[in-house]
């Protein structure tokens, strides 16, 4: 089983170390990460590739989990973020006169929606099932 090295950063979060390899892990342990970085077996964390990793939390016996309000935060952020990116595109489209060009007031809707369904979300699993259209 893979295994990697996680320490609670200054943030309060999970900060994690990949070795290469090159190395064995533990020797990356002591050269390379802060005191109280342990290594864990990447079967025991949420998905490496996880959307919500800024809410990864560090238990004092050595577990992760993702914090339901550091959640609910990091998701708005990625939805707002998400609805800037689309902003110039769909400015463009409204000047067009595109048709099916859904109006700033239908956008300002579904960002809405989908923040408050974020703030309504009682898991983590329907926090990151939140997506801005």
């Amino acid at each position: 089983m893979p295994q990697v090295i996680i320490y609670a950063n200054d943030s309060g979060h999970v900060s994690l170390c990949i070795p290469t390899g090159e190395i064995p892990i533990e020797d990356v342990l002591v050269k390379d990460c802060p005191p109280g970085a342990i290594i864990v077996d990447t079967a025991d964390l949420p998905p490496l590739n996880d959307s919500l990793f800024n809410a990864w939390t560090l238990q004092n016996d050595g577990t992760v989990f993702i914090d339901l309000q550091e959640a609910k935060a990091l998701r708005t952020r990625q939805i707002y973020d998400a609805a800037r990116a689309t902003l110039p595109a769909r400015q463009a489209n409204d000047a067009m006169g595109l048709p099916n060009t859904p109006s700033n007031a239908e956008w300002q809707s579904a960002l809405s929606d989908a923040t408050q369904a974020v703030q309504m979300a009682g898991t983590v699993d329907q926090v990151r099932d939140v997506v801005y259209p």
